[in-house]
């Protein structure tokens, strides 16, 4: 079950965040501000995935997506990144280099590496942009 992200998931949210990206998680704060600012969904009831994202014009950039380790694997975060990719044509995300199972995962969507980040966490950049249907002159 996907629904819209509330002030009542951030604790559920939090704690994924901790489990999931513990060298720079989004703090409570953090998360209620994009709740305010930005588009977020979860799966279940207590929260078990959440996707958080931000949409500008024709492109939605991915701030995160994550899935409690308890149930992944199961197509929460392809339903939650599916229901995020309608949003706009084109899409970015950053993935970290040292997590192929993720990089694996946007690959299937569509998404190509097209470029990097160093630093003390080394990521991807990467981005999907969707063919736009042609048109007939007929």
């Amino acid at each position: 079950m996907i629904r819209p992200a509330t002030i009542d998931d951030i604790d559920a949210i939090a704690f994924m965040e901790i489990l999931l990206f513990p060298e720079n998680c989004f703090n409570e704060r953090t998360i209620a501000n994009e709740l305010s600012i930005g588009h977020a969904w979860v799966s279940g009831n207590p929260a078990i995935a959440y996707v958080i994202a931000r949409v500008d014009h024709d492109l939605v950039d991915v701030m995160r997506l994550g899935v409690h380790p308890d149930f992944q694997s199961r197509g929460h975060g392809a339903e939650l990144l599916a229901k995020t990719l309608a949003l706009a044509p084109m899409a970015m995300l950053t993935v970290r280099k040292d997590n192929p199972r993720a990089i694996q995962f946007y690959r299937r969507f569509g998404f190509e590496i097209v470029g990097h980040f160093s630093g003390i966490d080394p990521a991807w950049a990467m981005r999907r942009v969707q063919p736009q249907p042609t048109v007939s002159a007929t």
